[in-house]
């Protein structure tokens, strides 16, 4: 679909759960999974997303880190 102004990417079933567990820390982070999606990283921000559906999301965390 497409998206003139895209927002902040969230997973909106589960919103509290993934919100809250953005404490991992992204400083370092290079690709990230946040419980549902693979998304990449740019200054210490998710900058992108997946848009899969996800009926259990799992525990975020980052995949990939920087060198």
């Amino acid at each position: 679909m497409y998206c003139e102004t895209p927002s902040e990417p969230k997973c909106n079933k589960y919103k509290d759960e993934v919100a809250t567990s953005t404490s991992v820390d992204l400083t370092n982070c290079e690709s990230y999974f946040d419980g549902c999606n693979n998304c990449f990283v740019e200054n210490g921000k998710v900058a992108g997303c997946t848009k899969m559906y996800c009926q259990t999301p799992t525990e975020p965390k980052c995949t990939k880190y920087k060198d």
